[in-house]
């Protein structure tokens, strides 16, 4: 069997597609080439850079859609997409970059994050001055 690795670095502010959700941006769309993936790869945060205001002290939380993981492997209390990563950033700029989730086997072309600042209401979006490039990594099992 091949082993895949795949280096992914989405950039909010090219190639993507944004969907408001009132005055914010609620989703980032990014088309892919095919990505293919074996059943029970990794993907993972590796990286995240910002700039732009109006966040504050907020808890800014990532989602993805569009990628199929091993449901056995993760549990968010919230009902929504898989959580990839939550952040601050404020002067504290506090992240974690653990997060890891199992994949099925699957073809990826496209990846949608869903970006909010309101740990209530998981779809609100962020405001439309923060940007953002995110590294993630797919990894094919040991």
């Amino acid at each position: 069997m091949n082993k895949n690795s795949y280096n992914i670095y989405l950039n909010s502010e090219v190639n993507c597609l944004k969907v408001l959700n009132g005055s914010k941006n609620s989703e980032f769309v990014f088309e892919l080439p095919a990505l293919l993936v074996n059943d029970r790869s990794k993907l993972s945060v590796m990286s995240l850079a910002h700039q732009g205001t109006g966040h504050g002290d907020n808890i800014i939380t990532f989602k993805i859609k569009d990628i199929q993981i091993n449901n056995n492997s993760y549990y968010c209390n919230d009902g929504s997409y898989p959580t990839i990563m939550t952040a601050t950033f404020n002067s504290n700029n506090s992240y974690y970059l653990g997060n890891e989730f199992l994949l099925l086997k699957q073809a990826i072309n496209r990846i949608t994050l869903i970006v909010t600042d309101d740990i209530t209401n998981t779809t609100s979006g962020i405001n439309t001055a923060l940007k953002f490039i995110i590294g993630l990594k797919i990894e094919d099992a040991e």
